[in-house]
């Protein structure tokens, strides 16, 4: 659901979408922190309706290339620097090409971008992907990278 919103709002320029799935309670489908929800909408309102130079979300995927043995992954819309918080799981997965085929990985931040090693035949990188992810990364702005699904190019 989360990948069909993300491709929605990429299609439609009057679209924004924030991402809440760190403010979220995996026992309860609406947030807690309505505090946290309303002024991520307001910063996505601000860039989208009055077109204030301000990044409407945290860090956005933007490319997904081979480097060797190496996946690179490329961030937008980045304030600050990328982050981790704790070391494992990362969130981000490589896959083949069936659903079963998907393998949690390490990453390493290296600026805008994530350095997933020993990618082996992996097609496709996932990254949240799970009905409570733990989803390590974000920026300085404290607000957390989107959930993805993206074919390795």
């Amino acid at each position: 659901m989360r990948e069909a919103q993300r491709q929605a709002a990429l299609q439609d320029k009057h679209a924004a979408l924030t991402v809440n799935v760190d403010i979220g309670d995996a026992a309860n489908l609406h947030p807690t922190n309505k505090a946290e929800l309303g002024r991520r909408l307001a910063l996505a309102a601000r860039k989208l309706i009055y077109g204030e130079p301000v990044p409407p979300s945290g860090a956005v995927v933007d490319s997904v290339k081979r480097r060797g043995s190496e996946v690179v992954v490329t961030f937008r819309d980045v304030t600050g620097a990328l982050s981790s918080r704790g070391t494992q799981p990362t969130g981000f997965e490589l896959c083949g090409t069936g659903q079963s085929s998907c393998r949690s990985t390490v990453m390493r931040i290296e600026n805008a971008t994530v350095v997933l090693p020993d990618a082996g035949n992996a097609t496709r990188i996932r990254y949240c992907w799970a009905d409570t992810p733990a989803c390590a990364l974000s920026d300085a702005s404290g607000r957390p990278a989107g959930p993805f699904e993206l074919p390795i190019r």
